[in-house]
């Protein structure tokens, strides 16, 4: 899973799903409204947006378990 820090302790973001050991961050984006979009290796793509984790996968229409990077352009798209 993930926390936040907020300067003193580390809280459990909800809904952030159970990595298994060999599940790696392979980047992390923040937008501008503070989302924070997480980029798995075997893992997929995690979103946290007011506190709560969403995960997206195969299921979703990811093409692959394997997102590399995630960014977003000036025009809004995200790239994964």
């Amino acid at each position: 899973g993930a926390s936040r820090f907020d300067g003193v302790s580390f809280t459990p973001i909800p809904g952030f799903p159970s990595l298994r050991p060999d599940v790696q961050v392979r980047s992390l984006h923040e937008d501008e409204d503070g989302t924070l979009w997480f980029a798995l290796l075997d893992g997929g793509l995690v979103r946290v947006a007011h506190g709560t984790a969403r995960s997206f996968s195969l299921a979703d229409g990811l093409t692959s378990p394997n997102v590399a990077d995630v960014c977003r352009t000036s025009d809004g798209t995200l790239w994964i």
